[in-house]
């Protein structure tokens, strides 16, 4: 049962103009949605800097801190807002209007529903996956409810989640899935707290559904968007909305993943530790207008999963900042990548030294000698020979980029050198073994 009603906007009014706070009281069970069929509310000038010089509307809930951020410009198509709370508060300021009748001046019109919370499935889940035309067969079974975390008393988006190896953990924008507020950064904080002994916790976190993906990238209002793009790094730069993924529990971990954009699926992000953290960023200042296509679906998704692996498998980085892996013995094995996300410029050492264990249980490391000695057969060192060699064999390498043989400048983005000894010195692609 939805109760929907329609509110118009008064127009063309001299002087500045302060509407007071429209205020919707929503039952317990209840969400309500904001639907802006047409707005228009002064000039839209930027994201980032006095965007609304002319009013803005702000729409606030109850429980939850004012952040400030503002929507203004014009817009024809319609922009959803879906409450979080049993409170909402549209507020309307405009400072100046336009002198003439064809000039932006003051116009909006808003339709309201209520809606349950039960019924609301893209954001708590809960739903059924599919209709099954085929009567004789049994009706599918809903999908659970998602854990989308513990709000952080006194912020207005931050939340906690806990041990989602048994939880069907979602993280999202506030406001998921309609229009995500301005000037607004949310922290989710994921700990896995249990931990079976002799185990080792990774936490994922992604989106194979690159539709639930939709983040703000370009500034562009008009012309065609590029929607079916996923950006990352310096490319989310424009409009500087983006979600940031650290490999750990505070910003100064490493990052590991920035993206924004959408339509396209979110690759893996995975801790190296039982810790992760996800930042969402918004610019202080937005408008309603967005390049054809228009979207439907506004912020982001993510799944999170909990995998675990042996504490003493070199599948993981023991130290932050630190990949590196000592791999001792007479027996055989496979070495692998780290099974987590590695930040940019990360160089990772496999040492392989064979030797016997048992006859020496604490053997001295060795590492690269002085940079004053480049080998070891060049000074008179005399060191005993050998008892065991290392067989090495490549059975699989992949990386994203390519090098083309052709241009020996070329500087390679991801390689794999080896070094028969102790001795490594970093290399453009000079040793590259395919």
């Amino acid at each position: 049962m939805t109760q929907k009603q329609e509110l118009k906007s008064l127009q063309n009014f001299p002087g500045r103009i302060s509407m007071l706070p429209e205020v919707m009281v929503i039952k317990p069970k209840y969400r309500s949605t904001l639907t802006f069929d047409s707005f228009t509310l002064g000039r839209f000038v930027s994201f980032t800097s006095e965007g609304c010089p002319d009013g803005a509307l702000q729409i606030t809930e109850s429980n939850r801190p004012q952040v400030g951020g503002s929507w203004c410009g014009t817009s024809w198509g319609p922009a959803i807002y879906y409450s979080e709370t049993k409170s909402v508060t549209v507020s309307v300021n405009l400072f100046r209007l336009s002198k003439v009748e064809n000039g932006y001046n003051f116009d909006y019109r808003m339709e309201y529903k209520f809606l349950r919370k039960k019924a609301a499935t893209v954001r708590y889940g809960g739903g059924v996956p599919s209709i099954f035309h085929n009567t004789t067969e049994p009706s599918p079974e809903p999908e659970p409810e998602y854990y989308l975390g513990d709000l952080i008393s006194g912020t207005y988006c931050s939340r906690i989640f806990s041990d989602c190896d048994r939880k069907h953990c979602r993280l999202q924008s506030p406001n998921f899935p309609g229009i995500y507020p301005r000037n607004l950064t949310c922290y989710y904080a994921v700990r896995q707290h249990e931990i079976p002994s002799g185990k080792h916790a990774l936490i994922t976190v992604r989106q194979p559904k690159g539709q639930l993906i939709s983040i703000r990238s370009q500034s562009a209002l008009y012309g065609t968007a590029s929607t079916r793009e996923l950006k990352v790094w310096d490319a989310c730069d424009d409009v500087q909305d983006y979600v940031t993924v650290y490999d750990g529990y505070t910003t100064r971990d490493p990052v590991i993943l920035k993206f924004c954009g959408g339509g396209e699926a979110v690759p893996e992000a995975v801790s190296s530790g039982h810790e992760l953290l996800v930042e969402f960023s918004t610019s202080p200042y937005g408008t309603f207008l967005y390049p054809t296509p228009a979207q439907s679906l506004h912020g982001f998704q993510l799944e999170v999963e909990v995998k675990f692996v042996d504490q003493q498998s070199p599948t993981f980085m023991k130290q932050k900042h630190n990949c590196e892996f000592w791999v001792r013995g007479t027996d055989r094995g496979v070495v692998e990548s780290p099974l987590h996300s590695l930040p940019a410029n990360t160089t990772c050492l496999y040492h392989l030294q064979g030797l016997d264990a048992t006859v020496s249980p604490s053997p001295i490391p060795f590492r690269p000698l002085n940079s004053r000695y480049h080998d070891w057969r060049h000074v008179g060192m005399i060191l005993p020979p050998p008892r065991y060699r290392v067989w090495l064999s490549v059975i699989k390498f992949h990386v994203a980029s390519s090098w083309d043989p052709q241009k020996p400048d070329q500087i390679c983005k991801s390689y794999l050198n080896v070094w028969d000894g102790q001795i490594w010195q970093p290399s453009n692609c000079d040793g590259l073994y395919w």
